[in-house]
């Protein structure tokens, strides 16, 4: 039976702790206490981390599938791909796939919005509107505010 990551992870905390108590170096406590920060990170975004990338992946694909629809020649070809690639890695739930397709799917979204940005349209400002929306929602999700990142 393999153990619950977040049991592990909350004793491997418990055993930090333990060990920093015992210690009186003070480079050693800062340093160990780097690695608990570590956990705790990994700790808190365990159960959300494949949720909040699906979140933003769907929130791209729909930016990039919208955009495909207003733009034409190599920008429109580059876009499609983008999609077909997406739509054929929907299956693959590991963390680094879904990190790859929303790596993927940023870069289609800075493109495209570098185009958006010098538009007049209804259409396109709407869309510039909601990659913005998108880009918060990214951002809120990977908070690299917090004191360590």
């Amino acid at each position: 039976m393999r153990p619950d990551p977040q049991r592990v992870m909350q004793t491997a905390l418990k055993t930090l702790e333990e060990v920093a108590a015992g210690l009186s170096d003070a480079q050693e406590i800062s340093r160990l206490r780097g690695v608990q920060s570590l956990l705790s990170i990994l700790q808190r975004e365990w159960d959300t981390c494949a949720s909040t990338r699906l979140a933003g992946i769907s929130r791209y694909t729909d930016i990039v599938r919208r955009g495909s629809l207003l733009v034409t020649g190599e920008r429109h070809e580059r876009l499609t791909r983008v999609l077909v690639e997406t739509g054929r890695n929907a299956s693959d739930f590991r963390i680094s796939s879904l990190e790859m397709s929303l790596d993927h799917l940023r870069a289609a979204v800075i493109d495209l919005q570098s185009w958006l940005e010098d538009s007049e349209g209804a259409q396109e400002r709407a869309l510039l509107e909601a990659v913005w929306r998108a880009e918060y929602e990214d951002a809120k999700s990977e908070d690299r505010n917090h004191f360590f990142w």
